[in-house]
C-alpha cells in the first residue's frame, strides 16, 4: 500500500521534497559518522594472514556463560609445543587481536611451530584489577581465571601442549587481565606481557596478590593519552571509571623487585632515520622483567606490520613486540641456570652458590675450587677467611655486568650442580684462588686452613 502511493506521487516531488532530502540527510550523516569512526579507531595492516594455517573458534560453557576463544593452528605444529596467548583490548575481540597484532604471532608461529590462542572476553571486556571499572565483566565479577584455566585443558586435551610452555600477553584492558594472571596465578605461566597498561594504585586493585616473582615484559607508549606512562587518570572517551594508575616504572620496579635481580641494562632501539624510538630496561636474575618504553608512541602494540587506529596515537616500527617476546621465552627455556638470593647472599661461602634450575631452587658448587669452611670452620684463621671468600664472590656477582655457568649439570654427594661460574668473562675458580682465598680443589689433598 505504501509503494502504491509512492507510484502515485510524481518522483520530481518525492526528491524536491524536505522530508526526502532531511532523509537522504540522516542516512549520509550516519554513513559519515561511521566512516569517521572507522578511520579513528581501526587498525591497519600492511599484510594478509599467513596462508599456512588455519583460525578457528571454539566454544564451551563456564558458569552458565557460553564463552569461546580462537586459535590460530600452524601448519607447522607439533605436539608438546609451547602456546602463546594475545587478550584484546577494552570492546574489541578475539579477531579483532590478531589484526591489533598484525598477524605478527602468526607468522612467528609458522617459524617456530608454537600454538596461537585468541581469548574472547565477556561482552569484549575483562575482570582486571581495577575495582571501579563500570563494565559488565567486572561489575558481574566474571569469572575470567577460571575461563582462562579452562581453555588451557581444552588446549591440553585437543592439541597436546607444554602446559610448562605458556606465554600470556594482553593489549590494554586485556594488559590489565595479563596483571591479574601474574598475580593470582604466577606459577601456571612461563612469561607475562602486557601492553599498554600500568598498575592500577593500591585503594582501586581488588586482585589477590600472591608477592610471587614472574617473567614479565611490559610495553608502554611514552605519549599514551588513556594509559598515562607516568601514571595517572585512564580514561576513554569521557569514561574515568578505571581509575589512576600508577606510572610504567613503577609497575616495572614492582614486577623486577620480587625477584633477585643481579644484572639491569638499558638497551636503545632505532628506527629507520637512525633515531632512537624505544628504550628497553631489562632485569635479569632469578625472572627476567622488562620495561620497553615506545618514545612517541601511543596507546599502542608495537610492530613495523601493522599502523595502529588514529584513535590510539602513533605507531612504533623499530621493534617487532610478538620477536621481542619470543626472544625473551627463548632465553628462559635454553637457560637453564639462575642465581637467586637467599638471606640476602647469592653464595653461602665461596665455593657453594643459590641458584634455580628450571625454576627449582638448588645449589652449584664451583668447579677446581675449594675454599675455607664457615660452618664447621677447625679454627678462627679459616673462619676468618672463609667469610672473606664468600663476601668477595657475592660483591663480584652483585656488581657483575655478565654472568654466565659451564655445567654438564652433573651432582655431587650433596645434590649440588658441578659448575664453573662466569662473571665477566672470567673464571671464579681461577679469579678466588688468585686472590689467595682460596685453593684448586684436591681431594685427595685436603688443605688445612688452621696452619
Amino acid at each position: 500500500m505504501l509503494l502504491n502511493l509512492f507510484s502515485m506521487i510524481p518522483l520530481k516531488k518525492i526528491i524536491a521534497s524536505n522530508y526526502f532530502l532531511f532523509f537522504i540527510g540522516i542516512v549520509f550523516g550516519i554513513y559519515l559518522a561511521l566512516a569517521v569512526l572507522s578511520y579513528y579507531t581501526t587498525a591497519e595492516v600492511l599484510r594478509d594472514p599467513p596462508s599456512q594455517g588455519t583460525y578457528k573458534t571454539y566454544s564451551f560453557t563456564h558458569d552458565d556463560l557460553t564463552r569461546t576463544y580462537g586459535v590460530y593452528i600452524p601448519s607447522s605444529l607439533k605436539n608438546d609445543a609451547p602456546v602463546f596467548f594475545a587478550l584484546h583490548g577494552s570492546r574489541e575481540s578475539a579477531e579483532g587481536m590478531r589484526v591489533f597484532t598484525g598477524y605478527d604471532f602468526e607468522y612467528l608461529a609458522e617459524e617456530k611451530g608454537f600454538l596461537v590462542v585468541y581469548p574472547q572476553g565477556y561482552k569484549n571486556h575483562w575482570n582486571d584489577c581495577r575495582g571501579t571499572a563500570d563494565y559488565d565483566a567486572n561489575e558481574l565479577d566474571i569469572d575470567d581465571v577460571g575461563y582462562f584455566k579452562q581453555v588451557v585443558k581444552f588446549l591440553k586435551t585437543d592439541f597436546r601442549i607444554d602446559t610448562n610452555r605458556i606465554v600470556v600477553s594482553g593489549m590494554s584492558n586485556g594488559g590489565h587481565m595479563v596483571f591479574k594472571l601474574a598475580y593470582e596465578i604466577p606459577e601456571d605461566i612461563l612469561l607475562y606481557a602486557a601492553f599498554a597498561a600500568n598498575l592500577p594504585i593500591e585503594e582501586n586493585n581488588d586482585c589477590s596478590r600472591s608477592n610471587r616473582e614472574v617473567n614479565m615484559l611490559i610495553f608502554n607508549g611514552a605519549v599514551d593519552t588513556i594509559n598515562p606512562h607516568q601514571g595517572g587518570l585512564v580514561s576513554i572517551l569521557g569514561n574515568d571509571s578505571r581509575g589512576f594508575v600508577i606510572s610504567s616504572d613503577a609497575t616495572y620496579n614492582y614486577w623486577r623487585d620480587l625477584t633477585s635481580m643481579y644484572t639491569e641494562k638499558i638497551i636503545a632501539f632505532k628506527n629507520l632515520d637512525g633515531e632512537t624510538s624505544v628504550i628497553k630496561k631489562e632485569s635479569n636474575g632469578s625472572k627476567i622483567v622488562g620495561l620497553y618504553t615506545l618514545l612517541n608512541g601511543g596507546h599502542i602494540y608495537a610492530s613495523p606490520n601493522v599502523i595502529p587506529p588514529r584513535f590510539s596515537g602513533a605507531g612504533v616500527k623499530a621493534i617487532n613486540s610478538a620477536e621481542e617476546i619470543y626472544i625473551a621465552y627463548s632465553q628462559l627455556v635454553e637457560e637453564k641456570i639462575v642465581l637467586r638470593k637467599y638471606k640476602d647472599q647469592y653464595c653461602y661461602d665461596g665455593d657453594t652458590c643459590y641458584v634455580t634450575l628450571n625454576g627449582i631452587d638448588t645449589k652449584i658448587r664451583l668447579l677446581e675450587l675449594d675454599t675455607p669452611e664457615i660452618s664447621k670452620p677447625k679454627c678462627e684463621a679459616e673462619l676468618e677467611l672463609g667469610l672473606k671468600a664468600r663476601d668477595y664472590l657475592n660483591n663480584l656477582i652483585a656488581n657483575a655486568a655478565t654472568i654466565k655457568f659451564k655445567t654438564d649439570y652433573k651432582e655431587d654427594y650433596f645434590g649440588r650442580i658441578l659448575a664453573h661460574l662466569i662473571v665477566d668473562g672470567e673464571d671464579v675458580s681461577t679469579n678466588i684462588v688468585s686472590k689467595n682465598l682460596g685453593v684448586v680443589y684436591d681431594r685427595d689433598n685436603k688443605t688445612n686452613w688452621c696452619k
